[in-house]
């Protein structure tokens, strides 16, 4: 009985002593396997932040390349008010694109080069206008002209009536926004025939001058025409009124200012019916020359 007791405690113990074992064997496996998983992890965690900066590197590299190495160089405001040096090319860049202030506009008086070069600011507000009413017949009841110009304009238009040449103001001084209307209308034609955005706006700013790149803008121009030919085209240079005033106008200070000898300089179509106010000793010397007045003021600061 004792021997049989014996060899049941021996059992027991044994079976206890194999349990514990497969417990223990259980927990280390069971604790070892999800830490190698987490140490995998880990690494794989860090491998991808590793590979996140590198990237964000690359990216902040791009950037500040591109930030200091444009495409374009801005252009520099050290350009003379009356130089033409931009504008002696008619493929001339953005670059060369000069933006005046409104004391280089003030110190050249009627001396001032606008064109799509040479631009008013966005801040310019035409000053000393006046009223056409009453001086000859209106093509619009509104129309004014820089205050300078406006005596000049009355003595030609009496000289002109002297010789029987009945002129009439077609347009005169415009807003930007008339200016920007009458340029987008025009940039609108040449979308509908296809053109793309680009060519559409480089075609229209040779027949209407880009808001701020207009002399409309300043009061120093008038378009001219006649009771007898009230159309603004080609075919104005041909009558008498067109004949006269390009004879005439520099005796009083203004100048057909888009000639059709000089349309590659000018960048404006040919356009026997706008005139413009310079003064007398200068209309004197384009019109005895046979320049445009880019030429004289390049000529006269070169």
């Amino acid at each position: 009985m004792k021997n049989i007791k014996r060899d049941k405690i021996l059992v027991a113990g044994l079976g206890a002593l194999i349990i514990l074992m497969v417990v223990f064997l259980f927990k280390t496996v069971t604790m070892e396997l999800p830490s190698a998983e987490a140490n995998n992890f880990k690494s794989k965690v860090i491998q991808t932040k590793d590979s996140k900066k590198t990237q964000n590197k690359e990216v902040v590299n791009t950037i500040t390349t591109e930030a200091i190495s444009p495409e374009v160089t801005p252009a520099t405001t050290e350009i003379p008010v009356v130089s033409v040096e931009a504008n002696s090319s008619p493929t001339a860049k953005v670059a060369g694109i000069k933006a005046y202030t409104l004391k280089e506009i003030e110190a050249a008086g009627t001396n001032i080069l606008i064109n799509k070069h040479f631009m008013l600011p966005m801040n310019y507000k035409t000053k000393n206008l006046v009223s056409l009413k009453g001086v000859m017949p209106l093509q619009l009841s509104y129309l004014q002209i820089i205050k300078v110009a406006f005596n000049p304009l009355v003595e030609m238009n009496r000289a002109a009536k002297a010789d029987g040449v009945k002129l009439i103001a077609a347009n005169a001084w415009r807003s930007y926004a008339t200016q920007k209307r009458g340029f987008n209308v025009k940039v609108n034609e040449y979308l509908a025939k296809h053109k793309s955005r680009a060519e559409a706006e480089k075609l229209a700013s040779r027949v209407v001058a880009p808001p701020n790149a207009s002399e409309h803008q300043t009061g120093f121009a008038i378009d001219i025409v006649s009771t007898k030919y009230a159309t603004r085209d080609e075919g104005f240079a041909l009558t008498a009124a067109g004949k006269w005033l390009a004879k005439n106008s520099w005796k009083y200070g203004f100048i057909l200012r888009y000639q059709q000898a000089k349309t590659q300089i000018t960048e404006i179509i040919y356009e026997p019916w706008h005139f413009r106010y310079i003064g007398k000793e200068i209309a004197k010397k384009i019109y005895d020359q046979k320049i445009c007045l880019e030429e004289y003021l390049k000529n006269a600061h070169s």
